[in-house]
């Protein structure tokens, strides 16, 4: 099955002027450049844009956002969020049918296959970009909703895992460096200590 045969995919607001800068007002946006390679939304950087609540291109808890420029795709499924939110063009609003979680939408463009097709089917010399018929066009193993959901707690889990790792072995890195220095400054010769026969 294709993706456009299990979704409707509809354009992010266009912006007549380029945002720059903080508002304390306004609607959260979520641009390209707010999305990770990890599909995460960094809303610290994030800004606020001055359009009606009730928008189209609001995001609802159960759709996702696709970043259909380069030099990375990804998708990001931002579920109960704590306030309205609208997508920003060139990134595109997916909605999916009842049977698929829009998370294992999300987790499911991230993987190589899909990722592949992507880079087969980009166009331009420049930054690269992927059409909205390029997009409809992905095609997309759908399994039931149960397996859905197992997937997606399976992989955060295993996110999670990969974090903690990470951390752990930068930790371990730190604690030995340390003990090193120290160790260093503890057995320090003096040059007439050198010296000595």
């Amino acid at each position: 099955m294709k993706l456009g045969e299990w979704c409707a995919v509809r354009s992010g607001l266009t912006l007549r002027v380029r945002p720059s800068g903080a508002s304390p007002s306004g609607v959260l946006a979520v641009q390209q450049s707010d999305l990770s390679p990890d599909g995460e939304f960094l809303r610290p950087q994030a800004i606020r844009v001055n359009v009606p609540t009730r928008t189209p291109h609001r995001i609802a808890h159960d759709e996702l956002v696709f970043r259909s420029r380069g030099p990375f795709w990804c998708a990001w499924a931002p579920g109960a969020f704590d306030e309205p939110i609208v997508a920003v063009a060139p990134l595109f609003v997916l909605r999916p049918a009842p049977e698929i979680d829009p998370a294992y939408l999300a987790w499911f463009i991230s993987r190589p296959s899909a990722q592949r097709y992507f880079d087969a089917h980009a166009m331009g010399s420049g930054v690269q970009m992927i059409s909205k018929s390029a997009l409809q066009n992905l095609p997309v193993d759908v399994p039931s909703l149960a397996a859905q959901r197992s997937i997606v707690a399976i992989a955060r889990t295993a996110q999670e895992e990969r974090q903690l790792a990470v951390r752990h072995a930068l930790l371990h890195h730190t604690l030995i460096s340390t003990a090193l220095d120290e160790a260093a400054k503890r057995t320090r010769s003096t040059p007439e200590q050198e010296r000595t026969p």
